[in-house]
């Protein structure tokens, strides 16, 4: 799958590029390729085909729930339609920067990583929240330290549902793959 990653608010070019290697290998564990791509002139491109699948911009709102678990209701959000599809997400890393400075088992980009993926998986899945790994709706402490070692990750039912929406765009429909979507076997 393609993605295409605006950072709206400018961080750091090893930031992005950090966080864009951690979430990409969040979706490896899971047999999904990304393809990424920054903001800029293939978002205009008249091709469907060279347009990116998804979206996520970097901006810098959100507050962090200082009481309790991180939230990434504030650190995030994907954009679904009534079908539950969607191709545009943001991750808020005023949010995510006040998350690295009450816990700081995990840093900025890794925390970065993380939401992107977990939008991403909102993306792919649709709405709703798991009981446990990256789709939580909150993450603790304990999320946290699992995100640091880069151990929290998509269930088996997440796996088969990413799947599953990555193959139903790629076969589209006329049936045709494609570009940019690459799905591993």
């Amino acid at each position: 799958m393609s993605v295409a990653v605006c950072n709206v608010i400018h961080l750091p070019t090893w930031m992005i590029e950090h966080a864009k290697a951690e979430a990409a290998d969040v979706f490896r564990a899971v047999d999904v390729d990304i393809r990424w791509t920054s903001c800029g002139s293939e978002l205009r491109e008249q091709d469907p085909h060279m347009r990116p699948d998804f979206i996520i911009r970097v901006l810098a709102g959100g507050h962090a729930n200082k009481g309790g678990p991180a939230s990434l209701e504030t650190m995030g959000q994907a954009f679904l339609g009534a079908g539950g599809a969607g191709y545009l997400a943001d991750a808020y890393y005023g949010a995510i920067r006040e998350i690295t400075l009450l816990y700081k088992s995990a840093g900025g980009d890794q925390v970065l990583a993380f939401t992107m993926a977990h939008e991403l998986g909102h993306l792919l899945i649709g709405p709703g929240h798991g009981s446990d790994g990256i789709m939580r709706a909150n993450w603790s402490r304990e999320e946290l330290d699992a995100l640091s070692r880069n151990r929290l990750k998509f269930n088996k039912a997440q796996r088969a549902a990413i799947l599953r929406n990555l193959r139903s765009r790629a076969a589209g429909p006329d049936a045709a793959p494609a570009p940019g979507v690459a799905v591993q076997r």
